[in-house]
């Protein structure tokens, strides 16, 4: 079972967030959670280059097993290696 503090955003809102203009971009979900926002960008702009941060274990396992690259565990930790064009994400979860 996933943390209560878990909300998967919905396919219509993702749909909404994804920018049209970040062809050869790198994006950044700094809770990235089971990876749909990910999904989403990767099904429209194959030309993008993605990145995951999650704090739960089982989601993590999950991000992995899709083949999102995830670089931390805690954002608010996370010492920068890459400098992102886009930090998109469900600002509820």
């Amino acid at each position: 079972m996933f943390n209560a503090d878990f909300y998967p955003t919905p396919p219509g809102v993702i749909a909404q967030m994804i920018p049209h203009e970040i062809w050869g971009c790198k994006i950044l979900d700094p809770s990235a959670g089971k990876g749909d926002i990910l999904d989403a960008i990767n099904a429209r702009r194959k030309t993008v280059r993605l990145f995951a941060i999650e704090k739960e274990p089982e989601l993590q396992a999950i991000l992995q097993s899709k083949g999102h690259k995830l670089i931390d565990t805690d954002f608010l930790n996370y010492q920068p290696e890459h400098r992102f064009d886009w930090i998109i994400m469900n600002p509820i979860s």
